[in-house]
């Protein structure tokens, strides 16, 4: 059980570090993309099958996230504000997607937590 620990803890500490480089409102955004990853992790992992309409929303929200993404990069290139660079944007949402990474991981390592043995959650 300390490995989703550690998973939570890493993903939320670079969760939050990456709200100095992008703002909030890209990083909640972007929160969204775990979907993306937990869905590929399951039927890598768990063997899932997916569903068309998994399919579906997975594509919406990998176009939501890169329609987020490209906004972000193009808003911090033409601003001319000295906090906002471009290489700043990029490297907060390097952050975030490995903090997706690393909770999708959670989640599916939970969940064969809970399958295999009999505890409470």
């Amino acid at each position: 059980m300390g490995f989703a620990a550690l998973f939570d803890s890493i993903g939320s500490s670079l969760q939050i570090s990456s709200l100095l480089l992008i703002p909030a409102s890209v990083n909640q955004m972007l929160r969204g993309g775990v979907i993306i990853f937990t869905c590929i992790f399951s039927k890598i992992f768990l063997g899932r099958k997916i569903h068309g309409h998994h399919l579906l929303g997975v594509f919406l929200c990998v176009l939501g996230f890169v329609c987020v993404g490209i906004s972000s990069v193009l808003a911090s290139s033409s601003s001319s504000s000295s906090n906002s660079t471009v290489g700043g944007t990029i490297a907060g949402m390097i952050m975030v997607i490995i903090s997706l990474l690393l909770q999708s991981s959670q989640f599916v390592y939970e969940e064969v937590l809970l399958t295999k043995y009999s505890v409470p959650p």
